[in-house]
């Protein structure tokens, strides 16, 4: 007896699969997205520059060469004189001025540290979120070709009934209609997973088709105590940031009552040489050249500000504003902490509440794979319908559907908890 033509063009679509495979895990991924990511690469040479650009010493002299001539002539003693400078080494120190640099220098080099690190965080947040939707999206897959699998050797099954007279025509086009119909959820499944792939691919810039085998999804975890999840969150990027806001808001304020009432020292220092290199006077015959010679200035200037004396001036203003500005940056780090406590409360709720939800539906898959073991043995025995032993079936697919779907749940939680803390996952359980 020949196969069904339907049978044959499922078997064809879930066979055709490539024989090797090479395995990607999720570490591997999020190394390769950050080595080949154009957004961390441009990030990493923003953090070269900012620390190259405050690498300045205020101590070294700012050294140039310039050299210059000029000449001179008198018609009446028929003198002709002609000389050069070379110049200079020319050096300035700031008392305030230097303290400020310092300070904003460290404050700056902070800063662009974070906001490496911000897209550094950014970019493994969608590679794991990526990563993970694709290895979903494969069980997925995999439960479809199940459930058509299921249907055609029901398939085939009825057929050999039909013809020994022991099914009816509207059986087999029932069956017909199920594998058609698993047939079509197979392929957008497929098309599904292909479309996770290919995100996951552009994020990391690895070649990943269906051949590669990706991570298994964690399974059941205890988390740590909320008390220790939730008291390191002053060290996370979001809330350095928000600190690094309020350091630079008290660094303006040393800044204006620095300029505005501190005394402040200034000394320059400058160095230039020169030679008189010929010299000629007709009356006398004489010419010569003179001895090389050097000028040095030295200059010192202390400055006493008044302004702040006056309370509408500039400098009261800018103090006043500084205030203000700290004000305003103590109460966004305190708002940033408690945005961040919220969401880490949620993601430990939304952890143990998708590992409740697993739990409930390894035994609801359970009983809907032991009904259908009951219904098939019914129906074999002419005591259930074809349609009962159909819904059975689709009681089986849609459990095995629903696992997936809170696995990822399950998975993305985890991750997302992760992420927030920005530790390793391991580093959330006991």
């Amino acid at each position: 007896m020949h196969p069904h033509p339907l049978v044959s063009i499922a078997c064809a679509l879930t066979c055709a699969l490539p024989l090797t495979a090479r395995s990607i895990t999720l570490d591997e991924a999020l190394g390769a997205a950050r080595s080949e990511n154009k957004e961390i690469k441009v990030a990493t040479l923003e953090l070269a520059q900012s620390q190259r650009e405050n690498s300045v010493n205020d101590w070294l002299p700012s050294i140039s060469l310039q050299v210059g001539a000029s000449a001179s002539a008198s018609i009446i003693d028929k003198s002709f004189n002609s000389s050069y400078s070379l110049g200079g080494v020319t050096w300035s120190l700031d008392s305030e001025a230097r303290s400020a640099n310092k300070a904003n220098r460290i404050l700056s080099n902070e800063s662009a540290l974070l906001a490496y690190q911000s897209k550094v965080n950014s970019i493994n947040s969608k590679v794991t979120t990526a990563y993970w939707n694709a290895e979903a999206a494969r069980l997925a897959w995999e439960s479809r070709q199940n459930t058509l699998k299921r249907n055609q050797r029901a398939l085939q099954t009825i057929q050999d009934k039909f013809e020994a007279g022991t099914a009816t025509t509207l059986s087999v086009s029932q069956a017909e209609m199920s594998v058609a119909d698993s047939q079509y959820q197979a392929q957008i499944a497929r098309q599904t997973y292909q479309t996770a792939l290919t995100t996951l691919s552009n994020l990391t810039g690895l070649d990943i088709g269906e051949d590669t085998v990706l991570q298994e999804m964690p399974g059941e975890s205890t988390l740590q105590d909320r008390s220790l999840l939730t008291g390191s969150l002053e060290d996370t990027t979001t809330i350095k940031q928000y600190a690094l806001a309020l350091a630079r808001a008290r660094q303006t304020l040393a800044d204006a009552t620095s300029e505005g009432k501190g005394i402040s020292v200034n000394v320059t220092a400058k160095t230039s040489f020169g030679d008189t290199i010929y010299s000629y006077r007709d009356h006398d015959g004489s010419w010569g050249f003179s001895d090389f010679a050097d000028t040095t200035t030295l200059g010192v200037t202390v400055s006493v500000p008044l302004d702040h004396l006056f309370r509408n001036s500039s400098a009261s203003i800018a103090i006043d504003s500084a205030r203000y500005d700290i004000q305003i940056a103590e109460l966004n780090l305190q708002q940033a902490l408690d945005d961040l406590r919220t969401d880490v409360e949620n993601a430990i709720t939304s952890v143990r509440q998708t590992e409740d939800n697993l739990h409930l539906l390894d035994h609801h898959l359970a009983l809907a794979q032991e009904q259908l073991e009951l219904t098939q043995a019914s129906y074999d025995a002419g005591k259930s319908s074809f349609s009962d032993l159909e819904d059975a079936k689709q009681a089986v697919s849609d459990a095995e559907l629903s696992k997936v779907q809170q696995q990822l749940n399950h998975t993305i939680a985890l991750y997302d908890l992760a992420t927030l803390l920005e530790c390793p996952v391991a580093d959330l359980t006991r």
